[in-house]
């Protein structure tokens, strides 16, 4: 009798749900009020960030008529996404209109985010168009540093500095003595929480100061590790941060020269008695014919140490001249002609080498190289396509071909 009781109770209940429903009507009213929210916390759970997003318009019905009434319910209110920055034991103390990506501190008394300027209607207010800002807020004392920029932005861990870095440049903030140390031309840069220094290279379109370098926030200090009318590129720290690798060459009309190739490893960077070591790619021993190091192409050119410091876990690519040539022809005569002409004996059609020419160009293999034997042994190819590494012992891999 209790079950039959319970299923009647529930029936019961469910009807006057589905009734109250059919009563409410969904009006755009209702709309306005829905929100996204985000949350973030500190370390030490003294503060956190509560981000209330508008409703987002692309996520509204197609219909064009729809979106033009939503969007002009939010602008009659003028309503906006907000960022509170909350005090656990005080609640709001901060409120950011347009605020976004927030980011604490590792010490948890600073905080970074972004605000988004405000969308201009009239053209005539486009010419004056507000730009991005980043600020960057001392949670206790509410001191805030304010920077026009959309760059990227990150606190450098239980190091206590604010990086911001654009296309051309850097920017140190040190939060303990809330002092600056701007870098322009900058290429690349390192920094972690188990190195008090900062590496970076310089990148000038003439060359003019180019070069790998120390920065010692501590002492503010700059140190050249070395310099040259190369371009520099692909920074990699050992794993106790010590010693570090980088390759350095010369381009010709954006591509890069495989004859000017150098691994460049600098042995205890981190003292005055820095050694550094060259290795010409072109003397490379077990370098297949057509093959060379792959640089400059950010993550997936990314060199990698071993724990023992003698290999090198790098990126190789085909630097083919005549085989560019060839393909930049067939590009050329493909952008002229309003035919493409296939002979019997092509054993690909002119389209499909050319996007075959596109997709290699980027197209990298890993390696590995051993410094004392100044060697190197490619570990993929087309038949191996991808390689699981031992990171314990870095000399046990599994390769699979797909």
């Amino acid at each position: 009798m209790r079950l039959s009781l319970t299923l009647l109770l529930s029936i019961s209940i469910s009807s006057q749900l589905i009734g109250q429903t059919e009563q409410s009507v969904l009006s755009f009213d209702d709309i306005r009020q829905w929100r996204t929210h985000s949350v973030t916390l500190t370390d030490n759970g003294e503060w956190y960030t509560t981000l209330y997003s508008l409703f987002d318009e692309s996520e509204s019905p197609a219909d064009s008529v729809t979106e033009q009434r939503i969007e002009a319910y939010f602008k009659d209110d003028n309503q906006t996404d907000v960022l509170y920055i909350c005090s656990a034991t005080e609640g709001v103390k901060y409120e950011v209109p347009n605020g976004s990506k927030p980011r604490f501190s590792s010490s948890s008394d600073w905080i970074a985010y972004q605000i988004e300027p405000e969308a201009e209607e009239d053209e005539a207010s486009e010419a004056e168009e507000e730009s991005t800002l980043i600020e960057l807020r001392h949670l206790a004392s509410g001191f805030t540093v304010r920077y026009e920029s959309d760059a990227n932005y990150s606190f450098i861990e239980e190091a206590n500095y604010f990086i911001t870095q654009d296309k051309s440049s850097l920017l140190i903030y040190d939060l303990t003595n809330r002092r600056e140390h701007y870098i322009g031309h900058i290429g690349e840069y390192l920094a972690d929480k188990e190195s008090p220094y900062i590496i970076y290279t310089i990148a000038t379109e003439d060359k003019r100061g180019n070069g790998i370098y120390l920065y010692d926030p501590t002492k503010r200090m700059t140190r050249a590790l070395q310099t040259g009318n190369y371009i520099y590129s692909d920074l990699s720290w050992n794993s106790d941060k010590t010693a570090l690798v980088a390759l350095k060459y010369n381009k010709e009309e954006e591509v890069v020269d495989p004859t000017t190739l150098r691994l460049v490893v600098i042995d205890a960077a981190d003292s005055e008695r820095s050694t550094t070591t060259e290795y010409p790619a072109k003397d490379i021993k077990g370098t297949t014919e057509g093959m060379g190091l792959a640089a400059g192409l950010g993550s997936s050119s990314k060199i990698i140490w071993s724990e023992d410091g003698d290999r090198l876990f790098i990126k190789i690519k085909e630097y083919d001249q005549q085989e560019e040539e060839d393909a930049e022809e067939d590009s050329n005569d493909e952008e002229m002609a309003s035919v493409q002409i296939w002979h019997w004996q092509d054993e690909k059609l002119l389209s499909e080498r050319i996007m075959e020419y596109d997709r290699k160009q980027d197209e990298v293999f890993d390696a590995v190289f051993s410094r004392s034997s100044n060697r190197l042994i490619q570990l993929t190819e087309e038949t191996i396509q991808e390689i699981e590494r031992s990171e314990g012992t870095d000399r046990w891999a599994i390769g699979t071909d797909n």
